[in-house]
């Protein structure tokens, strides 16, 4: 009888857990929300959910659901869920900067924000995330708030880095660069030049080193000197990019910046602001459709490949509509004598669009001539192969 009797309280146990869930406060606006945590003394687990968001719908489903993770962060946490779109969730959004969903957040009973975590997690990672939102030692704000205070190892400045880009903190690159000007070498051994070529908004000061030490930088991070270069360039345009005259578009300070470091790319870099105007401040997708298109002739004419950079880096900002006045442009675009031996350049940016709008038997014919013309660097010889076969 002893034996039925343990079988049936395990049968109930295991039903129970079945059965169980992470328990979502219901009915209450965030200030009460925070005023039961403040007097249970509980941490907040904040789920940031939009109705249509496939991964916060997983979550819902798949991992809320798994009773390890239910009893912990039911024993753990005063647990709640806001729909951005809706309710009081609009304002929340714009209060802790939400813009990618879920975003996962954690605050300490005071009310205090101290975890962070953006994208859908499994089981055992989502459990981790609950783990580590409790413990002061891996708690993101908490950490970077030691970085402020330049209190932290480089080790620790390392994992904060890489937690930062992770949920697109938009102040990790000043902070980053803080840190850093206390630094001897910010050179010293891979990962922290890694750190500072990758996360970091750098000083003047600190991009100037930087320059100086481009074979270094090839050598540290086994990059060849392209990448090098293409990534100097980047840290180029975000300091110039700092602190240009948003109302009055005044260009003068950009250009002494540029000129300082690589007046050979000006031109290039005067482009690469008109379109990143056009898209971030004027919010008008035709414009940069054109400013790209321009770039291949006029005065201020740059290369096939520099409009490939440019047309590769922005393309996903762009509708059907946007393709097409691309592809319109593109093709009509007449080679020159200083094109000469890097037409490839505008054939795949052809091929790609016209591979975008689904033409996908002249997007094969354009990726056949750029394969074959020869120019392409490699990475770009396997993608075409890859996607079209050319070449093959």
């Amino acid at each position: 009888m002893k034996y039925i009797t343990k079988f049936l309280l395990l049968f109930i146990s295991l039903n129970a857990l079945a059965g169980s869930s992470i328990n979502f406060e219901k009915n209450m606006n965030w200030a009460a929300i925070k005023a039961k945590a403040l007097k249970e003394n509980k941490m907040i687990f904040f789920d940031a959910y939009t109705s249509w968001c496939g991964p916060c719908k997983y979550l819902e489903s798949s991992v809320y659901t798994n009773a390890v993770v239910a009893s912990y962060y039911n024993e753990n946490f005063i647990n709640v869920k806001f729909d951005m779109e809706a309710g009081e969730g609009i304002q929340l959004a714009e209060e802790f900067d939400i813009s990618a969903y879920p975003t996962l957040l954690f605050f300490s009973p005071e009310g205090k924000l101290v975890h962070k975590n953006i994208g859908a997690l499994a089981v055992t990672e989502f459990l981790d995330l609950g783990k580590d939102a409790k413990d002061p030692a891996k708690q993101y704000y908490t950490l970077k708030q030691k970085v402020i205070e330049k209190k932290v190892s480089t080790d620790d400045f390392l994992e904060w880095t890489k937690m930062a880009d992770g949920i697109q903190d938009k102040s990790r690159g000043a902070v980053a660069s803080s840190w850093l000007s206390g630094q001897s070498d910010i050179l010293a051994n891979e990962e922290l030049a890694k750190a500072t070529l990758l996360y970091t908004d750098v000083t003047e000061e600190q991009l100037a080193y930087l320059y100086q030490q481009k074979g270094r930088i090839s050598q540290l991070l086994n990059w060849d000197n392209a990448k090098t270069a293409a990534t100097l360039f980047d840290k180029l345009f975000a300091l110039a990019l700092k602190d240009f005259d948003v109302s009055s578009r005044n260009t003068s300070y950009f250009i002494s910046v540029i000129k300082k470091f690589e007046p050979g790319q000006l031109n290039y870099a005067l482009k690469k602001l008109e379109i990143v105007t056009a898209l971030k401040l004027d919010d008008n997708q035709e414009k940069a459709v054109q400013e790209i298109i321009s770039s291949l002739k006029g005065i201020k004419k740059i290369s096939l490949k520099e409009t490939a950079k440019l047309l590769f880096a922005y393309i996903t900002h762009f509708d059907e509509t946007g393709i097409k006045q691309l592809s319109a442009g593109l093709g009509s675009y007449t080679l020159t004598s200083a094109d000469k031996g890097n037409e490839g350049w505008i054939y795949l940016m052809q091929a790609v669009c016209y591979s975008i709008l689904g033409e996908e038997t002249t997007a094969t014919a354009l990726a056949k001539k750029a394969t074959e013309n020869g120019c392409l660097p490699n990475g770009y010889q396997h993608f075409l192969k890859g996607v079209f076969g050319s070449g093959e």
